[in-house]
């Protein structure tokens, strides 16, 4: 019981360890492509943006969507994206601090299954002039996370059948055979009636209770 509650306890923590990891993925990915974005200026370059999008795409198999945004004083305008019919969208609050210069992500569940969304800041010129907006599939992630619990409750299972087989045989060599050998001088006890000698040579209480049964039939 004992072995099953830290066996899932550890499955808890892996699993959120590996979200953790996505997560930080994730932001990383966004980063380097919004400082891309800012350093070749092409915020502007509709047709070359779409172009870079699926190239990016192709490499990284997790990434579902990217949008590449343009802000204007009072909203923000798509201007590239590989997904046209479904934009990433993001509260106001998180536009308001990415237009500050910061990174904002959160974790969606679908009923297409479980996904990140983060949204970097593009720099041009020292300004935040627009943003990219990442999709991250949680695949992989749930794929490692299924083999790591594959992994533990096996090795959960194979040490609770050896621990015991262990336990058995400790009980066989250290309490079953001295009783044993307690029944059998009993039983094998001369024509009076008298028990013999029992022949346990032990320094535990098996030991002292032989020593006692031996004197008291002498």
């Amino acid at each position: 019981m004992v072995s099953s509650a830290f066996t899932w306890i550890n499955l808890a923590l892996a699993h959120r360890a590996i979200e953790e990891d996505l997560k930080a993925r994730a932001i990383v990915y966004a980063r380097e492509i919004a400082a891309q974005l800012g350093h070749d200026r092409e915020l502007g370059r509709g047709l070359a943006l779409q172009g870079l999008i699926w190239r990016l795409i192709e490499i990284r198999r997790s990434v579902l969507q990217i949008d590449v945004l343009a802000f204007r004083p009072d909203s923000a305008a798509v201007v590239a994206t590989n997904a046209p019919g479904t934009r990433l969208r993001f509260p106001d609050a998180d536009v308001d601090e990415v237009r500050q210069g910061g990174v904002v992500s959160r974790a969606v569940t679908s009923d297409n299954g479980r996904h990140w969304e983060v949204m970097a800041p593009i720099m041009l010129e020292g300004t935040v002039a627009g943003a990219v907006a990442v999709k991250f599939s949680s695949v992989r992630a749930n794929e490692l996370a299924s083999r790591i619990r594959w992994w533990a409750l096996t090795l959960t299972a194979v040490s609770v059948l050896v621990m015991g087989v262990l336990m058995s045989a400790s009980i066989h060599f250290v309490v079953d055979r001295p009783i044993r050998c307690f029944m059998t001088a009993i039983k094998a006890g001369a024509d009076d009636g008298v028990p013999a000698p029992v022949t346990v040579r032990r320094t535990d209480e098996f030991g002292v209770l032989a020593r006692q049964f031996n004197e008291m039939v002498a």
